[in-house]
């Protein structure tokens, strides 16, 4: 059995609506951090969509204690751990727990993804940073916008352990040890057995990776991704999105794979603004702003 899992906001509706309708076959909890998104994804009621609310998270550990000691963003990434334990502990022994950030998305089959779940308990992404971002390394080996594990008793220590490592400490301020939820990672292999780390050229390709794939393959007619990681995308205004390549210093101009990505991604996120309602939340100067950032660092996307 597998279950899926996201958090997300009013202003990441659209994409964990992308996520979630590519994979409308399969059991997905959504943590909403605020009332407007719990509230929208609770009156759609989605087919296989559970819904959860900070509220619902209190029983294992009091959050305003955790939030009244942190910054929101580093209460943010405080609460993955917590809300995947939360779930895990709802699951029957050897289901697995699978979490992928918001702005992920399939564009091979789930199923694929599936099959290389088995005979271990925790499952990682490396980041496998290309030359332009060897400078992002401090930030950790692996990516935590996916993480899956097994419930079994290698699975469950290992998220336990997680979870309290998160409570205790959770900064966006790099260390050699620490970084948000993410460097913790690093030291899964050295604590835990039944440990694999997924295919590096198929699983979570990035901004920040994609050009090893085209250096090993020469044409990116031989990429096989499985899903990719939009790190970095905003919807701005009706046709226009912020591509966010530009902080891993990357242009879509002429590279034609970029352009299929990115150009698919950003039609189907207009649709889903469109087909589903889904109101502009962030206010003008703020959008004002990102534009004219991302105007000047070439990193527009108009749809035609």
């Amino acid at each position: 059995m597998y279950n899926f899992c996201s958090i997300t906001s009013v202003n990441y509706i659209y994409q964990t609506l992308a996520l979630t309708n590519c994979l409308k076959n399969e059991k997905y909890n959504i943590l909403c951090l605020d009332k407007d998104s719990y509230d929208f994804f609770l009156k759609k009621n989605f087919k296989k969509v559970r819904v959860f609310s900070l509220d619902d998270l209190n029983y294992q550990k009091n959050l305003n204690d955790i939030r009244i000691n942190r910054s929101y963003l580093d209460f943010i990434f405080t609460l993955k751990p917590i809300f995947l334990y939360f779930i895990f502990k709802k699951l029957i022994k050897n289901s697995k727990i699978i979490y992928l950030d918001s702005d992920i998305y399939f564009f091979g089959d789930v199923k694929y993804l599936k099959k290389n779940l088995k005979n271990y308990s925790i499952f990682l992404t490396e980041h496998n940073f290309s030359w332009r971002n060897k400078d992002k390394k401090k930030y950790g080996l692996y990516n935590a916008g996916f993480i899956a594990f097994n419930k079994d008793s290698f699975g469950t220590k290992a998220l336990e352990w997680w979870k309290k490592s998160c409570v205790k400490k959770c900064s966006f301020k790099v260390t050699r040890y620490h970084f948000t939820d993410q460097k913790y990672l690093d030291q899964f292999s050295k604590k835990f057995k039944r440990v694999f780390i997924m295919n590096k050229n198929i699983f979570n390709i990035a901004p920040w990776n994609i050009d090893n794939l085209i250096s090993t393959n020469n044409s990116h007619k031989n990429i096989r991704i499985n899903f990719f990681h939009f790190q970095g995308l905003k919807f701005i205004t009706n046709n226009i999105f912020q591509l966010g390549l530009s902080d891993y210093h990357l242009s879509k101009k002429g590279k034609s794979y970029l352009d299929e990505f990115y150009s698919f991604y950003c039609l189907r996120i207009q649709n889903i603004i469109k087909k589903y309602q889904i109101p502009n939340t962030i206010n003008f100067y703020t959008r004002f702003k990102v534009f004219i950032k991302a105007l000047f660092r070439n990193d527009l996307f108009f749809i035609k």
